[in-house]
C-alpha cells in the first residue's frame, strides 16, 4: 500500500463523496476510485459501502480511519524533519569554547544562533585553546556543523570578537 492510497481513503472517509474528495485532492474521480478499489484489495475488505447515491464506511474502514490519520501525520512529521535535517535546521551542533570566550561576547553570538536555529540543540564544549582544529583557531568565532552523510560539513560566521 501506498502513502498516497492512504491518503486518498482518509479524504474520502472525510468527505463520503468520491466527486468532493477527488476535487480535494486536485484529481479527477476515477483514479480515486481506483486507488481504492486497489487498497480494499490488498486489504481483503470493503472499505466503504458504495452505492449510486450514498457512500459510507464499513466497520474495517471506521477502525482503519484514525490509524491511518496518525500514519499520515507520522510520515508527514518524518518528512519535515529530513528535510531540515538536510537543509541545516534542525540537529544537533557542538561548540568548543575557552573560558576567556565567556567574557567576549560569546553568550551573545550563542543566543542569537539559539534564536534563529531553534530546531538546532547547541551543545558547548569547554577546551583548550589548542586542543581546537586549526579552522577555529583564526581570530573570529565560527561554527561548524556536520551534514548528512556524504554531503559536506557547512560552516557559518555567527559574529566577530577579539578572541
Amino acid at each position: 500500500m501506498e502513502m498516497r492510497q492512504l491518503k486518498y481513503f482518509v479524504v474520502l472517509a472525510e468527505e463520503l463523496h468520491f466527486h468532493r474528495a477527488a476535487a480535494r485532492l486536485s484529481i479527477s474521480q476515477p483514479p480515486l476510485s481506483s486507488a481504492i478499489k486497489q487498497m480494499e484489495t490488498e486489504l481483503d475488505t470493503l472499505l466503504f459501502e458504495r452505492n449510486t447515491k450514498t457512500v459510507a464506511l464499513t466497520a474495517a474502514g471506521r477502525a482503519l480511519y484514525p490509524q491511518a490519520v496518525r500514519t499520515l501525520a507520522q510520515f508527514e512529521l518524518a518528512c519535515t524533519v529530513a528535510r531540515r535535517t538536510g537543509g541545516g535546521v534542525l540537529g544537533q551542533l557542538r561548540l568548543g569554547y575557552t573560558g576567556g570566550m565567556l567574557l567576549r561576547g560569546a553568550p551573545q553570538m550563542v543566543h542569537g544562533f539559539e534564536s534563529a536555529q531553534p530546531g538546532v540543540e547547541l551543545r558547548l564544549e569547554k577546551g583548550r585553546r589548542r586542543s581546537r582544529p586549526a579552522a577555529l583557531r583564526r581570530p573570529c568565532a565560527r561554527l561548524e556543523a556536520a551534514g548528512p552523510p556524504g554531503r559536506p560539513a557547512r560552516s557559518a560566521l555567527i559574529g566577530n570578537t577579539d578572541l
